[in-house]
């Protein structure tokens, strides 16, 4: 507690805030140690009851109609003046890929976009994803983190030449994040030009930063029914999303948006 009222002292004097004494530093960290605890004991229990409802429901009952979302209220509410507000959950949103199963379609110059392009502009720059792991027919073609040195070879490589049979028209992708707990099937759409780069760079080896997120508008996509079920039209399932924007776009340096 010494070492405790000593740094928070210094602090408060960064901030102009009066110090406090041993005594009254120790009130108020035995006031908030045993909120923590009782605030986890209130969540878990919730949590509990919850799970307990999961585990009794009908056959063929839906979550959302078994479950509640539970709130927190600051002040007393209702005539039994409760503290705690249960409601239903909201439905999945359709066109959002991290509640529900969308397919992303991508249109991209396979022979020309690298594995590390991809990552960076794609997957890290407008999907969002922290830790990224790829696969592609039976295995990965790469995983983020501590195994990520085993994949470095595969960075600087064409989609068209990753391994397993490399990233070609027509193929789907996966892309997990454990750390979000995030799951995305990608579509790939091959594109060798561009409406707004008709005239073709000098150097043919430079890296093309040309991606459209959402389908053709000359091609009619039908999603396999193994996917969700359902079969997808011009708008390219997962161009739309309503927590992480997926806008029909191009994204580059010729053609920035």
């Amino acid at each position: 507690m010494r070492f405790v009222t000593a740094a928070s002292n210094l602090r408060s004097l960064v901030f102009s805030i009066a110090p406090l004494s041993l005594y009254e530093v120790k009130g108020i960290a035995g006031n908030i140690i045993p909120a923590i605890a009782t605030t986890n004991a209130i969540t878990a229990g919730l949590q509990v009851m919850e799970a307990l409802k999961i585990l009794g429901r009908e056959p063929g009952a839906l979550v959302r109609d078994t479950c509640r979302y539970t709130y927190c209220l600051r002040n007393v509410t209702g005539r039994k003046g409760h503290l705690l507000q249960p409601v239903k959950l909201d439905p999945p949103v359709a066109k959002c890929f991290v509640c529900s199963k969308t397919q992303v379609h991508l249109q991209v110059n396979t022979r020309r976009m690298t594995l590390s392009g991809l990552l960076s502009k794609v997957i890290k720059g407008r999907l969002s994803f922290t830790e990224p792991t790829i696969m592609l027919g039976d295995g990965e073609i790469w995983m983020e983190g501590k195994d990520a040195e085993d994949f470095s070879v595969n960075l600087p490589k064409t989609l068209a030449n990753c391994p397993n049979g490399g990233v070609r028209d027509g193929v789907v992708m996966i892309v997990e994040d454990f750390l979000q707990d995030l799951e995305v099937n990608i579509l790939i759409h091959h594109q060798d030009q561009w409406p707004d780069t008709e005239e073709k760079t000098a150097e043919e080896d430079v890296e093309p930063d040309h991606f459209i997120l959402g389908a053709p508008a000359d091609k009619k996509v039908v999603l396999p029914a193994s996917n969700n079920g359902t079969e997808g039209g011009d708008g390219g399932g997962g161009s739309a999303a309503e927590k992480r924007p997926l806008s029909d776009s191009s994204v580059g340096g010729s053609a920035a948006e």
